[in-house]
């Protein structure tokens, strides 16, 4: 299997230079998005709503999820609950 999958990958699959071009562009583009953070998480008022946010998100995400748990049947120990 690790034979077919090296053989396929080395005719199909990206050069060496085009992988560590494509991962030097991630790099770039995290720096910069990491450094544009760094900058709106300076203000005051813009983490105040990203706390917001992110607490209306948390909730949003509780409520599906256990909403799913509920259609599948899951308690909220994680485990299957028994069908009577």
């Amino acid at each position: 299997m690790r034979s077919t999958y090296r053989r396929v990958a080395d005719e199909r699959g990206p050069s060496e230079e085009e992988i560590r071009g494509a991962f030097s562009t991630l790099v770039g583009a995290w720096d910069q998005v990491a450094e544009s953070l760094s900058d709106i998480l300076r203000d005051p008022d813009t983490r105040e709503d990203l706390k917001k946010a992110a607490g209306a998100l948390a909730g949003a995400l509780g409520s599906t999820l256990s909403k799913l748990g509920t259609e599948f049947g899951v308690n909220d120990e994680g485990s299957k609950e028994e069908e009577e």
